[in-house]
């Protein structure tokens, strides 16, 4: 049982074979009998001969048409013609017509002659010297009998033209289930070999050899060679493996995003103007703006020469204050943002608050963007109940520093 695209180019090759000997022997109003005794042809008057199997000397030949062409002075010619549904030939076709004109000569006992090829969608004919290719043809009928005689059969290697083949999907499992080399399309047979003189006779195996290098400055320049251990290590693991440094081109405006939230200058002023960018806000308080006061958020505030500072409240420098007030107290920085959102989550806190109190939230949801409908006093009457309770509950009161 082969595969659909087997089936297909069979299917392919047989009704491209039938519609060439019909147009060919269209013209003869009698194809005339041809004798079972190849002996006999030369004498008979037939001009084309069609599905004929030829035997002799241990080779077989199917051959489509035979065509006989009678010679005024000369016995007859035999020109075995032989059908490809492709436009190119490959060296495959030419060996195949070529082994078709031998095994025509060894039945006739006669001189090798010539084979015919009609192919392609212009049906076009390519004459082949079966002569020059002989010692091609008997190298590969001496490697067929071979394969033949042997006691087991042959190692399972796929190639690039398996998909073709009918026996595709069995072989295919056997060189998954062996963890054959020939796994790797681009191990070369003789680069298999190789490799099996050394030990390394499976894709894993091959996997375990990879070992990244680092490359001298004067070859920086030079593309990096392919590696086979590497595409193995890649199957073994199911990962896509990258050898260098690629660089990605950036097309469009870079945008830089700070997943902890917006970081406001360390020298920042108590109270600071809100440009309103919403109808409401306007009408609210009669102005293109407001005035949002740091007094009440949560802020460090250090002595300074006009009288104070405000400080980013952050685990940090928590941390610092804390330890000077009790010593070793708060060994980890960020804890308390763990803990604060742990205890909002409790308190069922909506989570767009927690995200904007913790500046956690993904693109497109910037909480204090241009476009954002976040309102920011809005905001602060939400969320200021929660961070109460949360110094209520824990029992936190300012300490002077």
């Amino acid at each position: 049982m082969g595969t659909e695209y087997s089936a297909w180019a069979t299917a392919r090759e047989e009704s491209y074979q039938r519609e060439g000997i019909r147009k060919l022997t269209s013209q003869e109003t009698s194809l005339g009998v041809v004798s079972p005794d190849p002996g006999l042809w030369k004498r008979e008057s037939w001009r084309f001969a069609v599905g004929e199997t030829l035997r002799a000397q241990g080779w077989e030949a199917e051959v489509a048409l035979i065509e006989r062409i009678p010679q005024t002075v000369a016995p007859s010619r035999f020109v075995p013609i032989r059908f490809v549904a492709n436009n190119r030939l490959s060296a495959s076709d030419k060996i195949t017509a070529a082994f078709e004109a031998l095994s025509l000569a060894k039945v006739l006992v006669t001189k090798t002659g010539t084979a015919k090829i009609v192919h392609g969608e212009k049906r076009a004919t390519l004459s082949v010297n079966a002569s020059a290719l002989s010692r091609a043809v008997h190298r590969k009928v001496s490697q067929v009998a071979s394969l033949l005689s042997a006691a087991f059969p042959p190692d399972t290697v796929v190639n690039r033209h398996c998909p073709e083949c009918g026996f595709h999907e069995r072989c295919r499992k056997d060189v998954v289930g062996k963890d054959d080399l020939s796994l790797l399309s681009n191990l070369t047979e003789k680069e298999r070999a190789r490799y099996r003189n050394k030990g390394i006779f499976t894709v894993s195996q091959l996997a375990y050899t990879f070992r990244p290098r680092r490359r001298s400055k004067r070859l920086a320049a030079r593309p990096e060679r392919y590696h086979h251990a590497l595409k193995a290590l890649a199957i073994r693991e199911r990962k896509i493996h990258v050898v260098g440094k690629p660089e990605l081109p950036m097309d469009g405006t870079p945008v830089f995003l700070d997943v902890e939230g917006l970081r406001m200058p360390a020298n920042r002023h108590t109270r600071f103007d809100v440009k309103a960018t919403k109808f409401r806000d306007k009408s609210q308080f009669n102005g293109e703006g407001y005035v949002l006061s740091l007094l009440e958020t949560l802020y460090f505030l250090e002595p300074s020469k006009n009288g104070g500072r405000s400080i980013e409240f952050t685990g940090l420098t928590l941390m610092k204050h804390l330890d000077e007030a009790l010593p070793n107290c708060w060994p980890v920085g960020n804890a308390g943002r763990h803990f604060l959102r742990t205890y909002l989550v409790a308190k069922d806190c909506p989570t767009v608050l927690i995200n904007t109190l913790l500046g956690h939230w993904h693109v497109g949801e910037l909480p204090w963007g241009d476009d954002s409908a976040l309102d920011p006093y809005s905001f602060r009457t939400m969320v200021a109940p929660y961070v109460e309770n949360v110094l209520d509950d824990l029992g936190y009161e300012a300490l002077p520093i």
